[in-house]
Order: structure tokens, then sequence, then C-alpha cells
């Protein structure tokens, strides 16, 4: 009988929870502390008038130079000195 409870439970859990999604409208749209949240976010992280995609590609070519770099760099065992991890 516990069974048929908790699976009776379940199912109208369910169908509440499918029936309030379906009813309602995107939650985006719906909550309204999200209404310009984006351009928000996006003017504090790249400041007033900024384009955000054009300091993502100035990141990434930054990083991709100090990867350059860092793989340019001769390794410590190539050099003559010896590390822990070489024995």
């Amino acid at each position: 009988m516990a069974l048929v409870t908790n699976s009776l439970r379940a199912a109208l859990i369910i169908g509440i929870a499918t029936g309030a999604a379906a009813a309602s409208g995107s939650i985006y749209g719906t909550v309204r502390v999200t209404n310009g949240l984006t351009g928000a976010i996006n003017e504090v992280v790249t400041g007033p008038g900024g384009d955000t995609y054009e300091d993502i590609d100035k990141a990434l070519a930054i990083m991709q130079v100090g990867v350059e770099v860092i793989d340019s760099t001769p390794r410590l065992g190539r050099c003559g000195i010896s590390t822990a991890d070489d024995d």
C-alpha cells in the first residue's frame, strides 16, 4: 500500500509541475528582475559603450600570445638542470 501511495504522490507532483510549466510563459520574461540584466552585466564587464565580443577576442589573443611564450621556453630537463622528477 505504501508503494501505491508513494507512486500516486510522485505522479501528482510531476503532474502539477508539468501543468505549471506548460501554463506559464518563459521564466526569463516572467521574472521582472532579469529585464536588462544582460545589458547591465555587459556594461559592468566592458564599461559603457564597450563591445563584449571585441573584448573577448582581445583577451583570447593576449592569452594565445602568453601560451606561445610559455611553449617556446626551454624545459628544465633540456637545459641540464635536474629535477626531483627526473630520477
